[in-house]
């Protein structure tokens, strides 16, 4: 019986994708620019069955546990939810039949399955689950679909535009899911994403957890909110020029302007969803805590006694903080936050470079 067993990380956005131009194929209305990470990751395990396709609230066997907070979490899916897995596994399908062959690949025969999927991380606490979720969910489909997986595997790690096919057809389960195909800088543009390279230093995320719970409004509801800001005028030509401030910083490994511009963003993100014609927050008391103790960091001049580089300092949609520091600062960074912030958990991770392949299972599927 056929398995498969892949992950993908989760991204975190300096320059946000919000709003959108075409809803349905989920094309931003503005370009966006994120740093891919490592373990803060979605697991997929596709198993052949002998019933009708389905996803399973159960996790994947034989996963690392303890990394963050213990074991990995099942998300909690509505029917609706559940639905939309499915028919992104069947539109994945649909592209394979299209992409295979042109890259010399050839199809295993299609079958039901059963999906299981966990996370390292909270889902629905603005650590982007549903891009890490999808991009997993695309991986691990196309793998699934592969006659010779490692054929498939050796097409899609010399191969971008194979890569990338990919990624077009995951930013339609999730938009933010393309990012998260390469890495560690990733700008996505109209329809398509790609890496950067650059000067950058190694980076590490770290992410204050003020809240774990559901967000109180959908990325898909602010997507559509947002636009009825009196701020969303001129906010596409902020974000183009934004994004070439960015670009260029990155290409001289500037943390300093990043830090600056990634502090902007986060903050004019957020006071869309302050002045949209239906307000609402995903701040909580512990947010504004965190950002008003990072400011002087960031701000012109410093912390005063701090010989750190200025953190790159953001916030997806929800009251959750991330702030990217140069690995090499990471462990006095760590020791600083610890004691600022006892009261939270704070999630580590690395940069990464995309979804992966996971071993097989010690005890193949099907034997007892």
């Amino acid at each position: 019986m056929r398995q498969t067993r892949v992950s993908a990380p989760s991204n975190i956005a300096l320059i946000k994708y919000m709003g959108k131009v075409d809803p349905a194929l989920n094309l931003p209305a503005n370009g966006s620019l994120s740093m891919t990470l490592n373990q803060l990751c979605t697991y997929v395990e596709i198993t052949e069955t002998a019933t009708a396709t389905r996803w399973l609230a159960e996790a994947p066997a034989e996963l690392p546990s303890g990394t963050f907070s213990g074991a990995v979490r099942v998300p909690k899916l509505t029917e609706a939810g559940i639905l939309k897995v499915i028919r992104h596994h069947e539109r994945v399908l649909a592209a394979v039949f299209e992409l295979f062959p042109v890259h010399g690949l050839s199809l295993a025969p299609i079958t039901p399955v059963e999906i299981r999927t966990a996370n390292t991380f909270p889902a629905d606490s603005g650590i982007a689950s549903s891009a890490s979720s999808f991009a997993a969910l695309t991986f691990g489909t196309a793998l699934h679909s592969a006659l010779d997986p490692k054929a498939f595997t050796k097409v899609w790690e010399e191969n971008l535009e194979f890569r990338r096919s990919f990624a077009k057809v995951s930013r339609q389960g999730s938009g933010s899911s393309c990012r998260s195909f390469e890495g560690p800088w990733v700008l996505w543009e109209k329809g398509a994403a790609a890496g950067l390279i650059t000067p950058m230093p190694e980076m590490v995320d770290f992410v204050v957890l003020i809240a774990t719970g559901p967000k109180p409004v959908t990325s898909t509801q602010a997507h559509h909110l947002v636009q009825t800001s009196p701020l969303w005028e001129g906010r596409t030509e902020r974000v183009a020029e934004r994004l070439k401030t960015v670009e260029a910083a990155l290409g001289e490994g500037d943390i300093i302007t990043l830090s600056r511009v990634a502090w902007a963003e986060m903050w004019e993100m957020h006071s869309l969803f302050h002045t949209c014609s239906d307000p609402f927050t995903y701040w909580e008391p512990g947010t504004l805590k965190v950002i008003k103790w990072l400011a002087p960091y960031i701000q012109e001049g410093g912390a005063e006694g701090s010989e750190l580089t200025p953190p790159i300092v953001t916030m997806d949609a929800g009251a959750n903080v991330h702030i990217l520091v140069a690995a090499a600062e990471a462990t006095k960074w760590q020791t600083i936050l610890n004691k600022a912030f006892p009261e939270f958990e704070i999630l580590q991770d690395t940069q990464g470079t995309g979804a992966k392949v996971l071993p097989a299972l010690t005890k193949p599927v099907g034997t007892s």
